[in-house]
């Protein structure tokens, strides 16, 4: 379904296509993800940033191999592949959904889910949700404001696009809890920091990042 080539049943992706993707292996910083030489723990950037995430894990590297595979995921409505990207992230956040009691998605402008139909960061946490049996809450984190998509803005500009966008309808429900924010493909990592930000102000014990891809540096 990415490349074109016909694959056997059941199989949304062939043989050449996943051995292309650049699967997430070696240390990284512990909040933000980043590519370290050595396992420090944190990066030089997070020791004087305090980030909102206890930790994120992410599946693949975002490069031009996988661009296409997610952007037509995200985009264009080929969610053959979903069963295919839970069961990687399942893989590779077992460490932090092991401590999870809640998985919440990073949610979507009403206006942007209209046009789009569905949220894909939705569709990953659910099948996630079923298939490693912690609860999922779709409906009290809300993006209240349509800020400019994140991709159209400088990796300075985006915490500032995002501030104060999202909110939380029941804080009750996240009161005590460690909550696994899911996304499809961090950057540098805003949405994710100020869903955190919001799920802690509303009581969250701690909150846990895991996506699909991201991009390295």
């Amino acid at each position: 379904m990415n490349c074109g080539i016909y694959t056997v049943r059941d199989a949304a992706l062939c043989v050449s296509c996943i051995n292309n993707i650049k699967f997430l292996q070696g240390y990284f910083c512990i909040k933000c993800g980043k590519n370290l030489e050595q396992n420090a723990g944190v990066c030089v950037r997070c020791t004087a940033f305090n980030s909102h995430l206890s930790a994120l894990e992410s599946v693949f590297e975002y490069d031009n191999t996988s661009k296409h595979m997610v952007l037509q995921f995200k985009f264009y409505g080929d969610i053959s592949n979903i069963k295919t990207y839970a069961g990687w992230m399942f893989e590779k956040g077992k460490e932090l959904l092991a401590r999870a009691e809640l998985i919440v998605p990073v949610p979507m402008h009403c206006m942007r889910l209209r046009r789009r139909k569905y949220n894909q960061s939705v569709l990953l946490a659910r099948a996630l949700s079923k298939l490693c049996g912690i609860p999922l809450e779709v409906f009290t984190l809300k993006k209240a404001k349509n800020t400019t998509p994140q991709s159209y803005l400088s990796a300075s500009k985006r915490s500032k696009n995002v501030w104060n966008s999202f909110k939380v309808t029941n804080s009750v429900l996240f009161r005590g809890k460690v909550v696994v924010l899911i996304d499809d493909v961090v950057t540098t990592g805003a949405s994710l920091q100020e869903c955190a930000r919001v799920l802690k102000n509303s009581g969250a014990k701690e909150v846990l990042g895991l996506t699909l891809a991201r991009t390295m540096s």
